[in-house]
């Protein structure tokens, strides 16, 4: 029962990912697990954050300043031409401010609060991966 909400969260996740990077697991059925535990979690506190957008407006800082802090997160297995980086590191910028701006846009015009949640969890799921392929990467180093 909640499609809407799963489509604009993994979209909106891709977006971010797909340009920014994230957590690696070691086996495609970790990354499967941590995925949908994600999907899992976000899925249940939809409810808890309609009332409460202003702790959300709060992770969403803090993942904000994970992803221009550290986007795009290099891995071994895809190394990253320094121009590559440079265009990676623009594309996530500008799409983590205009997912905000959405956002912002959505809240403004009214529209079903768990849709701006899912599209707010989706910058906080980001944040998060990013911030933990960092800690990830300090660690092997």
């Amino acid at each position: 029962g909640h499609f809407l909400e799963t489509l604009i969260l993994i979209t909106g996740f891709a977006l971010l990912q797909s340009f920014g990077g994230g957590y690696h697991a070691k086996k495609h059925l970790g990354c499967f697990l941590y995925m949908l535990i994600g999907w899992g979690i976000s899925l249940l506190v939809i409810p808890l954050f309609t009332n409460h957008s202003v702790v959300l407006y709060g992770l969403d800082a803090l993942s904000l300043c994970s992803i221009f802090l550290f986007a795009p997160v290099e891995h071994v297995n895809f190394p990253l031409s320094q121009m590559k980086k440079i265009r990676m590191r623009k594309i996530v910028r500008i799409n983590a401010i205009l997912l905000c701006c959405l956002i912002g846009a959505l809240k403004l015009l009214n529209v079903p609060t768990e849709i701006s949640v899912a599209l707010q969890l989706s910058l906080l799921l980001s944040g998060i991966s990013i911030f933990s392929a960092v800690i990830q990467k300090k660690i092997h180093q």
